[in-house]
């Protein structure tokens, strides 16, 4: 039987510029092309966690207009029930603006629209959606009241919660006691950490915290487990008295927009099927494979890309 996953978060649609380098401050530049995309993050990682085989159903809101009848019908594509994502008249649907240069990289803005009208009292009228599912799927792409509402709910129901805290901004207490699975980057990680500083620069300094500091620090906070994915250095993970690394492959990049995404769909759909360290293997490949092609939900990989399948033996 599949794995039951029901996302709330956003959906958002991916207005992408190509360009050679990042711009810097105040300079203009001639770009190479643009596309818009499927994305948001909690649309991202529905169409990850369906390609790899679970059944998932989605919750949230686009507005009436051409973006959000495209997003919903690249979700049907995937089979994954859009009945509980609410088409609000009047209320733009979300966009991000994207910049990606040629080694890969991007930034981003996202403009919420219509996923910041989602309320809590949204989440309590679609109950039997968390009754249905076995893991719910959260980031922070929603009002903060929204998100802790739905972590309520499935521990209230006895459901898994898996988080990714992105766009970062500060947890209260209430929703920390509330998750199953953190997943992190390495600047998210840092930020919940309170450790302070960039990774990236301390490394080249030769100072501030080590990723391992880090990941203790988050799971002292009280997270039962912890994966700080590192992008071309893999995944580190502990929790279920588990504690590992996992190495990404190496790959030519082409744009890492969703390969975050990616990975967090990937295992949410195989956690509860082959258990944490071969999701975590599988989620790497997955993202791996990702980065290689252009775009959010364009680049996604199917299950059957992975080279591992990932049914119990």
């Amino acid at each position: 039987m599949p794995v039951k996953i029901l996302v709330v978060g956003s959906l958002n649609m991916d207005l992408v510029a190509t360009v050679e380098a990042l711009p810097q401050v105040g300079e203009t530049l001639t770009g190479k092309r643009f596309d818009t995309y499927p994305g948001g993050k909690g649309a991202n990682q529905a169409v990850a966690a369906a390609r790899m085989g679970a059944s998932v159903a989605m919750l949230g809101a686009v507005g009436s207009e051409d973006y959000g009848r495209r997003l919903l019908d690249g979700l049907t594509l995937d089979d994954i029930d859009v009945s509980g994502v609410a088409v609000l008249p009047g209320v733009p649907t979300g966009t991000a603006l994207i910049t990606v240069s040629a080694d890969g990289h991007n930034t981003i803005i996202v403009i919420p629209g219509a996923n910041g009208a989602v309320q809590p009292a949204d989440l309590d009228a679609a109950a039997d959606a968390f009754e249905a599912c076995e893991v719910v799927v959260l980031q922070l792409e929603l009002p903060m009241a929204a998100v802790v509402r739905a972590a309520a709910l499935a521990r209230s129901l006895g459901k898994k919660v898996v988080l990714n805290p992105a766009p970062f901004q500060p947890m209260p207490q209430t929703l920390i006691s509330l998750v199953d699975v953190l997943v992190v980057n390495e600047i998210e990680g840092l930020q919940l950490s309170g450790l302070g500083g960039g990774l990236n620069d301390n490394a080249q300094a030769g100072t501030g915290p080590h990723h391992e500091e880090v990941m203790d620090a988050l799971v002292a906070q009280g997270y039962p487990v912890v994966l700080m994915t590192l992008g071309a250095e893999g995944v580190l993970y502990t929790g279920e008295g588990l504690s590992g690394h996992v190495p990404a492959a190496t790959v030519k990049a082409v744009d890492t927009t969703a390969a975050g995404d990616t990975f967090t769909g990937t295992f949410a759909a195989f956690w509860p099927e082959v258990g944490l360290e071969r999701a975590v293997a599988l989620a790497v490949e997955a993202a791996g494979i990702a980065v290689t092609r252009p775009g959010a939900q364009t680049s996604i990989p199917y299950r059957r890309e992975l080279s591992v399948v990932g049914d119990r033996d």
